[in-house]
């Protein structure tokens, strides 16, 4: 009986699990099914749109400008859809120049309209590369028309591009210059009785001096003031370029606001007409008006636009083709903090890199290779296994060209140091020689929890690392010489790559910050030019009349796929559900200085990284 009940019982659980199993398939093939048709949806949607003669382009430039190609496709795009995400938005910097060259030349494309309301961050120098292109397409005898409420500084840079600037009668236009503000932890972390031990080598090198100070040190003040005068002063002067006005007047209307204000009864868009930051004050009925004259259309027909998207979808990319041309010049964008293992978003794992260096170094029809950078640094070793797989490039007779964007600084220069060709724009941050690594220990504020370790080890190292226990004198002179090595190692790195004196560069290292331009001055660099420059020198230097450029990407596993969209959508899902935390928490949490240390995970605990925090 007992064992007829317990077969029976056994059954019903079989019966059930199948059933489940059964469900489970069913909704996972539905999904699958699904995703097919939005992939396909998608795809097939974009190319069988017509573009209207007589169109405005509408030109959308949102959140963070970027340069890495996004990894982000229809795939992504289909989970995400599923899964009711949405990603932060991104835009990429040659999508945009790919955009604006192609309707320069294109007859259905009467203006463009900028939408920039949702521009976030963008690199000032990658800023000026869009300007240059929105200066070529007005010079095709079409207008650019950039209105809408409120311009941010970034914005208002873009803006001052347009043939004609239009802001809302209730609008004003916000700028305050550039700074560099941090967040020191030195008395909260001494309060909560956590030591950090940080060894550093460079009178400039910032990185971790928020962990032991509590105020910036009078050498960086120096640097960083040199460098933001530099990148302000170039800001002022292509604004007031633009808009036909002195620097000088420019300046007044920041400066003098409170005054200026006064005059005009608080009135910014009033003040921002009167000093010729915009052409006129008008509403959104009134800037369609505008267009539609400029379309040849009636007040009451639709306005004729495309959306960015839209006509990207029925033009050739730059850098994506896949032709069997025998002459190829290979494309690897690097972009974000240098990290050991796999790359995954805003991160260079160096494993990824190798794989991608390896693929130029195995494709005879690829005859050089450009490395776009942007990067602060971050992990010494894995910027040396970068550094090690250029060169072994270079041994088989590929040339390596660098092309420098925004920022190109630390272990980022450490990669770049050996190559061919360095390019750099005026404005690229670079240089930041230096090296330091940092170890907290907590035994302070556990003895006063009341909490002790204890313990035997076979040597006088085995709890050398250990977090709970006092660093000893020892381990930190073990500590300083395995750093001054490592100096040493990058020092060396860049006197034999750059062909300079070891003394020079000792001269020029010390954690110091270069401008592009100063980079030029004392031979870090050796032309200053943007991304295509690059590529002609990588072209010249391998003797190539024709050829094509191609991004080189990595594959990723429909693992990685899902926790990218899981991680990307993680902020969204977060803010739908008001998950938010109190205005100075997130303001700490999110901190440069904090998102730094979560990259800390060097194999010996080397880095040599230089962190950026431009307020623009």
């Amino acid at each position: 009986m007992i064992r007829f009940l317990f077969k029976s019982v056994r059954s019903i659980i079989r019966g059930i699990f199948g059933f489940l199993t059964f469900i489970r398939t069913l909704f996972f093939n539905l999904i699958f099914l699904v995703l097919i048709v939005v992939i396909a949806a998608a795809y097939f949607s974009g190319r069988t749109d017509t573009i209207k003669g007589n169109s405005i382009l509408t030109l959308t430039i949102s959140g963070t400008v970027v340069e890495q190609p996004s990894r982000f496709d229809d795939f992504d795009q289909g989970l995400q859809d599923i899964l009711g995400f949405s990603q932060p938005p991104v835009t990429l910097l040659q999508d945009i120049l790919d955009v604006i060259d192609h309707a320069r030349a294109d007859n259905r494309i009467a203006a463009i309209k900028l939408d920039i309301d949702g521009l976030e961050q963008i690199g000032i120098g990658q800023a000026r590369v869009i300007g240059r292109a929105l200066n070529n397409f007005k010079e095709s005898g079409k207008e650019i028309i950039a209105a809408q409420g409120y311009f941010t500084q970034n914005q208002y840079y873009l803006a001052s591009y347009g043939s004609k600037i239009i802001m809302n009668p209730m609008g004003g236009a916000y700028i305050q210059g550039f700074g560099v503000f941090r967040t020191y932890f030195k008395n909260a972390l001494e309060k909560l009785k956590i030591n950090f031990h940080v060894f550093a080598i460079g009178t400039y090198k910032s990185a971790a001096d928020p962990l032991i100070r509590n105020s910036m040190s009078a050498p960086d003040k120096k640097q960083t003031r040199e460098w933001l005068n530099f990148l302000w002063d170039g800001y002022v002067d292509d604004v007031a370029d633009n808009r036909g006005i002195t620097a000088h007047r420019f300046l007044s209307y920041i400066n003098d606001i409170p005054t200026n204000l006064a005059r005009v009864d608080g009135d910014m868009a009033r003040l921002a007409l009167e000093y010729g930051l915009v052409d006129e004050l008008a509403f959104q009925s009134e800037v369609d008006e505008l267009l539609r004259s400029i379309t040849g259309q009636q007040f009451t027909e639709k306005l004729r636009t495309v959306s960015t998207y839209r006509y990207l979808s029925t033009i050739d990319r730059s850098f994506t083709a896949t032709g069997e041309e025998d002459n190829v010049i290979g494309l690897i964008v690097a972009e974000g903090t240098i990290v050991p293992g796999a790359s995954e978003e805003q991160t260079i794992g160096d494993e990824t890199m190798v794989k991608l260096i390896r693929q130029a170094t195995d494709n005879d029809a690829i005859k050089a290779l450009v490395v776009r950078i942007n990067s602060g640094g971050g992990s010494a070793f894995a910027s040396e296994q970068i550094r090690r797989e250029l060169s072994k490039l270079q041994a088989g007779g590929k040339p390596v060209i660098i092309s420098m964007g925004s920022i190109a600084a630390s272990g980022a220069y450490w990669l770049a140091a050996s190559s061919d060709q360095i390019w750099a724009s005026a404005d690229t941050l670079t240089g930041s020689i230096g090296i330091f690594m940092v170890l907290p220990t907590i035994d302070q504020a556990l003895n006063d929890l009341g909490i002790s370790r204890d313990g035997i080890g076979t040597t006088d190292f085995t709890a050398a690392f250990d977090i709970t226990q006092p660093l000893s004198d020892r381990t930190q002179d073990a500590i300083q010489l395995s750093l001054e090595h490592g100096y040493s190692t990058f020092i060396t790195i860049v006197a034999e790559g750059r062909g300079l004196e070891r003394s020079r560069v000792e001269e020029l290292a010390q954690g110091r910050i270069y401008t592009g331009a100063a980079a030029l001055d004392v031979g870090l660099v050796d032309h200053l030019g943007e991304l295509t420059d690059a590529i002609g020198a990588a072209a010249e230097v391998a003797d190539l009349a024709h050829y094509q450029v191609r991004y080189l990407e990595g594959q990723r596993s429909l693992r990685q796929r899902f926790m990218s969209v899981m991680r990307g959508s993680a902020t969204a899902l977060a803010a739908s559900l008001h998950i938010r935390m109190p205005a100075w928490i997130e303001a700490v949490a999110d901190s440069p200085e904090i998102t730094m240390m979560m990259y800390f995970d060097d194999p010996r605990g080397l880095y040599a990284h230089w962190m950026l925090n431009v307020a623009q």
